[in-house]
């Protein structure tokens, strides 16, 4: 069993119930917290991290739905199982639009209730480590198109590394490199192919930054214009592929490498800095279309660093 054995929560208003099953899932190695009320069970939820809610649907006051609708809405996406003694439509509908992840019907058996549980856990691989998904399949493809004037209020790297660290078995260093590597191909596809800011403008102070970004932003021709992003998992050959690709006016990338081909030092500093990271950061960089699409690759292990 795993060193941090998954943690569980028990919701039955009945003491005895909500008891009862909390100790014989403790005696199967699960770490089990018990309440005997909504208002409770919700001050235990935003305050501990569980794997799995165990809750009785019909509870005075706060229900089990109650329960599982205000975790969807302040965005606690952790497994529900709801124990019911009634079997009418109405409650399995909108359980199943709030996400639970199985029923269970009144009074619980034991040996139901851990079963329910094993299965969920499973696939959720967390007595694994990881989720094993990804790993067993020899291509993954994630692809999306970026309109520039809903780019500035989100990034794309802030949902994959939550992604990466939870599906993906690699070295946390290396995961890092890929998620910097990413976000700097972003923004520089915005700040210079999208808008065609120069250097000096995106040192600009925050004020003038957003300014000029607002200027440009009011231009048709600027504002049709889109950033492609793929994230391509390839197990068979054990690497990661990061490309971005925008519709601006690309760039002379073959003098810029020779440029940096020829420095003696890393300076990550000032004009270049997010070719010196990518080169740097990368096993192999590779430009095409002028400049306009740009990919890294990582691999799994070590590597001979190449550009193209």
């Amino acid at each position: 069993m795993n060193s941090n054995p998954p943690r569980i929560l028990i919701v039955d208003d009945s003491y005895s119930v909500a008891e009862s099953l909390k100790a014989y899932l403790s005696t199967r190695d699960y770490s089990v917290d018990s309440a005997s009320s909504g208002y409770e069970a919700l001050r235990l939820i935003r305050k501990h991290n569980y794997d799995i809610v165990v809750c009785d649907i019909e509870m005075p006051e706060v229900s089990g739905l109650d329960i599982l609708e205000t975790m969807r809405n302040e965005g606690i996406s952790k497994n529900v199982i709801l124990m019911t003694g009634y079997q009418e439509r109405d409650y399995y509908i909108r359980a199943i639009q709030l996400g639970a992840s199985d029923f269970i019907t009144k009074p619980v058996e034991a040996e139901q209730l851990l079963k329910s549980v094993q299965s969920i856990m499973d696939k959720d691989g967390r007595l694994f480590g990881k989720d094993d998904l990804l790993n067993n399949l020899d291509d993954v493809h994630f692809n999306c198109v970026i309109n520039p004037l809903r780019y500035g209020g989100y990034s794309i790297t802030a949902v994959m590394g939550p992604f990466f660290y939870k599906h993906i078995n690699l070295p946390q260093d290396k995961m890092n490199s890929i998620i910097l590597c990413a976000d700097e191909m972003l923004n520089n596809a915005f700040i210079h192919g999208v808008l065609g800011l120069t250097s000096v403008q995106r040192h600009s102070q925050s004020g003038e930054l957003r300014d000029l970004i607002a200027a440009k932003l009011q231009q048709p021709h600027i504002a049709s214009r889109r950033i492609r992003f793929e994230l391509h998992i390839n197990n068979s050959e054990e690497c990661i592929h990061v490309t971005v690709e925008d519709d601006g006016d690309g760039f002379d990338h073959e003098s810029w490498l020779q440029r940096l081909a020829e420095e003696k030092d890393t300076n990550l500093e000032g004009s270049g800095r997010g070719l010196r990271m990518l080169l740097h950061l990368s096993d192999n960089l590779h430009f095409a279309n002028g400049g306009r699409k740009v990919r890294v690759t990582h691999y799994y292990n070590s590597h001979q660093h190449s550009v193209e």
